[in-house]
Parts: structure tokens; sequence; C-alpha cells
């Protein structure tokens, strides 16, 4: 009996195994192919900060950032992706020098590829975290199962998918961080080791702190786990996580004890930052902004998720109510910290969706169990061989899912748009004369490299003309062809409306021939396409 329930363990576990790596296969090419969509351009205009100092690091051999609104240990990874791809650009003739690299932010890349490996290292990260925390999840319950559904239901998450692959970005890299801390502590080693069980999670925790700085937070379940999972003096071991988190934190942020007082400001005016606020992503700090918080993530991962994620905290607490509280600890902590401020992001919480995954995994195993369970598929069994109650059961949450949860996200994963003015250079190249006329606004951030060599380029900055300017314009070109935005404004300052009004009505002396929708293009922000994909028309002259 016991053999035959051996065998049935690793059939089930070398199955999930299979699984999880179908969805790793499945997770870096959709990571993969949406930021080859993307390219040249940025994805939000919060990657600069990153971009721009690890580039600097690269031309001036300077490794302290002098920037600690975030921690450093983003901008050094950043800036070794950069080092990847200077060599491979300057392998294809592009650059000689790093001074040659001419831009890692707006308006687009260039050249791109010194940017590609970056990107690509925290896309992977987010994946490595994925499956850092399938692994915990497995290790705590022992259901190979969680191998397979931890990355599912994380993957059901447009947020954790968006900050994957979107833009280089400190949120991800903690997420990673976290899941590597979780993926130590829970290790099976035997006899304990006091490295491995205390002195590598502390280092981890203070690495993660130095991703991100709310992430310090997790030093808090690494000495939960110290008290309630280890032996010996556990206080004692609880300073040397302490101690240990902060040598991580050091090893990470060096300049934080090199170039203290800088530090020190920085770091002050973030915090009074989140308390002051931020306009449009503020409220009342308490109840309101875990409301906040909590309805993003439902929002994100549906009812039906979030209900089986409250079913999965009460199976875990059932299974192992100790591990349960390390694991719960920090995702708890870390939105009940977040809510004390009066600035929300929910990129600040990112990281949350790895337990999501494990509690809601946790959720359908014990639906399943339920289903099992019940006297109707008892009754169906010993009628008919052919009833299987667990297939039954698999069935019966499958078509759950299908009705409930958005697991049509997944598929649009695999038909990925690209941005909307590589699809229009594309569009042009193929419908468009050469030598003609195109008058591209300076608003639309596009680069015209692949077109200057066929077609005539003309920029033209539309946000400073009326229409009557613009009509004059249009008549000193012999049958021009015009890439006209959808303008809009940041309705947080009301200053914009007027201006895009006004350049919204040069659409009234122009005929639309081809459409490209996307984002409106902004008068009144620092970057007038901020997240990519900017909506506008290839016109011709009325």
């Amino acid at each position: 009996m016991a053999i035959e329930e051996n065998r049935k363990k690793r059939v089930a576990y070398k199955f999930s195994m299979g699984l999880l790596i179908l969805w790793i296969v499945f997770a870096l090419y959709v990571r993969i192919n949406k930021m080859a969509g993307a390219m040249p351009y940025p994805g939000n205009m919060d990657e600069p900060f990153l971009a721009n100092r690890a580039v600097q690091i690269l031309k001036t051999g300077n490794f302290n950032p002098k920037f600690f609104k975030y921690p450093s240990l983003p901008i050094y990874v950043t800036a070794s992706g950069f080092s990847l791809g200077f060599i491979n650009s300057a392998s294809h003739l592009e650059l000689k020098t790093v001074d040659d690299i001419s831009s890692v932010g707006f308006p687009y890349y260039k050249p791109a590829r010194v940017i590609w490996p970056a990107k690509l290292i925290f896309a992977v990260c987010s994946v490595l975290a994925v499956i850092f925390m399938a692994l915990t999840a497995f290790r705590i319950f022992n259901l190979p199962s969680l191998l397979f559904l931890v990355p599912i239901v994380v993957s059901l998450s447009e947020e954790y998918f968006k900050y994957s692959q979107q833009y280089i970005n400190v949120d991800i890299l903690g997420a990673f961080f976290i899941s590597a801390v979780y993926f130590q502590l829970f290790r099976d080693n035997k006899p304990e080791s006091y490295w491995s069980n205390v002195v590598f999670p502390g280092i981890l925790s203070g690495m993660a702190a130095g991703c991100k700085y709310n992430l310090l937070w997790v030093i808090v379940s690494v000495m939960l786990a110290t008290v309630l999972l280890g032996r010996g003096n556990r206080i004692g071991k609880c300073f040397v996580v302490l101690a240990s988190a902060i040598v991580g934190f050091v090893l990470v942020v060096p300049y934080s004890i090199l170039d203290l007082r800088t530090f020190m400001n920085q770091i002050a005016d973030e915090a009074r930052h989140y308390q002051q606020g931020h306009t449009g992503y503020e409220a009342e700090p308490g109840i309101q902004q875990l409301i906040f918080y909590l309805n993003e993530l439902r929002n994100d991962i549906g009812w039906v998720v979030a209900g089986l994620v409250l079913m999965g905290l009460f199976y875990a607490f059932w299974k192992n109510y100790k591990k349960t509280l390390v694991l719960v600890s920090f995702p708890l902590i870390l939105i009940g910290f977040m809510s004390m401020q009066k600035v929300h992001f929910i990129r600040n919480i990112i990281s949350v969706y790895l337990f999501i995954g494990v509690f809601a995994g946790l959720g359908i195993i014990l639906l399943m169990q339920l289903f099992l369970e019940l006297k109707f598929m008892k009754f169906l069994s010993s009628r008919s061989r052919l009833m299987n109650p667990r297939v039954i059961s698999i069935c019966g949450i499958i078509l759950l899912f299908l009705l409930t949860v958005p697991l049509n996200r997944a598929i649009q994963r695999l038909m990925v748009p690209e941005d909307t003015r590589n699809i229009a250079v594309d569009y042009i190249q193929r419908n468009i004369p050469p030598s003609s006329i195109i008058i591209v606004p300076e608003e639309l951030n596009m680069n015209v490299e692949p077109l200057k060599k066929p077609y005539r380029i003309h920029l033209m900055p539309f946000k400073s003309m009326t229409l009557e300017q613009f009509q004059t314009a249009l008549l000193e070109y012999p049958d021009p062809y015009v890439l006209m935005p959808e303008f809009d404004y940041d309705h947080r300052h009301k200053d914009g409306k007027e201006i895009s009004d006004r350049l919204n009505t040069f659409s009234s002396i122009l005929n639309p021939i081809n459409v490209f929708n996307g984002e409106p293009v902004l008068v009144n922000y620092f970057q007038t396409v901020p997240n990519g994909n900017p909506a506008f028309r290839i016109s011709i002259p009325k």
C-alpha cells in the first residue's frame, strides 16, 4: 500500500513539474514577445529614473548613483544589463564607446540593443519569483499540484504581468528577492543550518530592501520563522537576522554609508512624499487606503480567485499553522504599512500577488477535495467506472474557472500587438509611395530613422501652433501625409484642456486614411506618450 502511494506521489510530482516547465516556456515567450513589440519605446515614465543613473555609471565609472529615492541594487543590475547590451551593440557596429549611447529613455532607446539584456534580466526575475514561490509552497504543504497552480493563478494578474515586462522597475526585482527569502527559509535543512536558516535569509531580506525600501518588513517574517520553527537561542538568532539584513542592504546599497548625507536627505524626502500626497494617487491613511489596496487586488484577480484565497488561507492554517503564519505575515504587514501612507500605488505591493498564487492554489485543491467528498460523486463512481469522481471534480473546477475567471488574459498575451508607431512604420513602407512627404508631430515621440531614406520626413511642433498656422504650414508641402495624434490632457491638471481641444481641431482639415488605436497623446504631462501605444491617424489634407 505504501509503495503504491509513493508511486502515485512520484507520478503527481513529475506531472506537476512538467506543467511548471510548460508554464516557464509560455511565460518567457509572452514577455519577450511583448518587449520586442514595444521596442524601441519606453513603456513607463518611471523607467528613466533607473536607466539614466545606470548609463551614467557606465559613462563616468562612478558607482555612486547620487539618487536614493529608489534603492541602488536595481540601478546596478540595470547597469550590468546595459554593459552586455553595449558589447552586443558594438559588435553590430552601432557604437564605439559608452559615450555613443544616445538614449536609454524617452523619446526612444538609441541604440535599442543596449537596453535588451537589462529588460530581459528583469523579465526572467519575474518568472523566477513565481518559480521560487511555487517551490516554496510545495515544500511547505507537500502538494505537487501547487507547482503549476501557483504560476497559473499569478498569470491571471494584469498588474504582475505589466510590471514583469513593460519597463525596468524596482518592484519586480524586489518581488524576486522576497520569493528568494521564502525559498531559502523553507529549505529542507537537516540538521538545522545556522547559515541557511538564519544568516542567508537575513542577507536576502536586506537585498530585498535594497530593491525597494518597503520590503524591509520581510525581516519580521524571517524573525518569526526563527522563533516559531527554529531551535536554540532564538532571541540571539533574531539579532543575527537583523545584523545579516543590514549587511545585505549595505552590500547592495553601499553609498548609503559612503554618501550618508545624500542618502538620508533623499530617504527623508521620499518619506515626506508618501505622507504629503501625490495628486491623483492619494487617499486618507488607514481604512480608506486599506480598502483601496484590497479593491485593487480584487479587481485584478476577480471575486472567484479572491474567494479561493480565503479558502486557501483556512486550509493552510489547518495543515500547518506555524509555517502559514510565517508565510502570510509579510503580505499582511506590507499591505498594513502601505495603508498607513497617504500616497498609493498598486506597484508597491506587487509581491503580494505571489502569495495570492499560493493561497488561491490551496483553495483550488481544497475545493477539489470537497467535490470528491460529495455523496453525489460517490454515488456516480459506484454506478459506473467511467464516472471517475476525480475527473468529474477537475472538469467541474475547470468549468467554474472558464465561467468566472479571466483566463482569456493568457490567450490575449499570445497575440501581442506592437507599439502603434511600429505598426505605422510598417504600414507606411507598404502603402505610401517612396519620396512622399510625411509630417510627424514632435509630440508623437516617434523614431523616424527607418523612414528617412525612402521618405522626406518633417518633424513639426504641433503644440505651439494654431489651426490657421497649421493650415498655412501644410500649404508649404506638396501632397503631404500627416500623422495626426488624438490629443488629450492629464485630467489631474485642467490647464491642458484648452490646448488639447485646440490641437484636436487640426483633424477638421484632414482626411484619415488609416487609424491606429491606442492611448491619447498628453499635452500637459512631462512625457507626451508615457506608456507607449499612442493613438493617431495617417491623414491627408482635404
